[in-house]
């Protein structure tokens, strides 16, 4: 008998992540299909996150399995193989700490039977590690299926937001991607997720929505996600390279969309990235400036400059944007009490 072609494909970059992979690992071994693939690339880690994976899926006899081992190279890189790698029909990419419902491979066998669409893209809650806790930001999901003409879920994305897509929450058709030449920036460390989010869904002829929650992110103490690091900038220049890509494909549709991501999403994240930074009272808000200018060279000036164009283009400036580009000093005496409030309401809540 032939052997069955698997519908999903999960790559798992996984890095020193041996007190997370177990529920990972588990929550695949928990679906109720064995059209299942995982492929778990181990990107150098130095714990036992590669002795617990194997442990648990040398016992998986109804899914296939690979696990490679890489030098740590970065997530882009361990991204990248495993998607060389992978055998489904589609690829969805789950990082080692986070885990999904049971109902993921048959909801999304589900969807396939409806339509054979480029993108399956469906909702995710944050999990608190300590507690389990499990918080889903919108309104209740309704468990709706909707199918959308790609341009315009490129639109739900990225201008009214109505649709959104995480790295977790979203399976691609393998073939799609090998058409269109679609892989993770290598050597980007940040901003590699929606880089790739935002060009495959330049591509896609139409995106199936599942408004049902399928996956689970756990915000983990020490994630690089809320703690600063020089090359968190790398996502501002990934958004950069998505208007350059989007105004390369050569569709009147695209520009205004680039524009968007240039001129609020790239700008918002360099302030966002700044504003991470000033958490650590020594930062001088100067001398962290120089360090981006080294690291980063012309990025601050492009970033002033499009501040002051979105200023005088809306007639109505954003007030964090204008008062960086008149004193980064005010701007981060402002960020600071900002957060000094924040911690105070925090304090007070527990």
């Amino acid at each position: 008998m032939p052997a069955i072609r698997p519908t999903l494909s999960v790559v798992i970059p996984a890095h020193n992540v041996g007190e997370y992979i177990d529920t990972t690992i588990s929550s695949l071994l928990a679906q109720d299909d064995e059209r299942l693939d995982v492929v778990l690339v181990d990107d150098g880690s130095t714990d036992d996150t590669v002795d617990r994976a194997r442990a648990l899926l040398s016992g998986a006899s109804r899914m296939t399995w690979t696990i490679i081992q890489q030098q740590n190279s970065g997530v882009s890189v361990a991204r990248n193989a495993g998607l060389g790698a992978a055998r489904g029909e589609y690829v969805l990419f789950l990082d080692g700490d986070d885990f999904v419902s049971p109902e993921l491979l048959a909801s999304v066998s589900d969807a396939m039977d409806r339509r054979a669409t480029d993108v399956i893209a469906w909702r995710w809650d944050n999990v608190s590690p300590e507690t389990g806790t499990a918080h889903s930001k919108g309104i209740p999901p309704t468990g709706r299926v909707t199918v959308l003409p790609g341009h315009a879920a490129l639109q739900k994305l990225t201008i009214d937001r109505s649709v959104k897509i995480n790295m977790i929450s979203a399976a691609y058709r393998r073939q799609f991607l090998r058409d269109h030449r679609l892989s993770f920036t290598v050597d980007c460390r940040k901003g590699q997720d929606r880089e790739f989010i935002y060009k495959s869904a330049v591509h896609a002829e139409d995106v199936l929505v599942i408004d049902a929650v399928l996956s689970h992110y756990v915000a983990r103490p020490g994630s690089t996600t809320h703690s600063y690091k020089l090359r968190h900038f790398d996502s501002v220049v990934a958004h950069c390279r998505v208007h350059d890509y989007m105004l390369s494909q050569g569709r009147d549709e695209l520009v205004p969309i680039a524009e968007r991501i240039l001129m609020d999403f790239a700008v918002d994240r360099y302030l966002g990235v700044i504003s991470l930074a000033l958490r650590d009272p020594d930062v001088d808000i100067q001398g962290l400036r120089s360090e981006v200018g080294r690291a980063y060279p012309g990025l601050d000036s492009q970033m002033r400059s499009l501040i002051l164009r979105g200023a005088l283009r809306s007639g109505r400036p954003r007030w964090k944007g204008m008062l960086f580009l008149v004193s980064p000093v005010a701007f981060a005496q402002g960020v600071r009490r900002r957060q000094r409030r924040a911690t105070r309401a925090t304090a007070a809540q527990a």
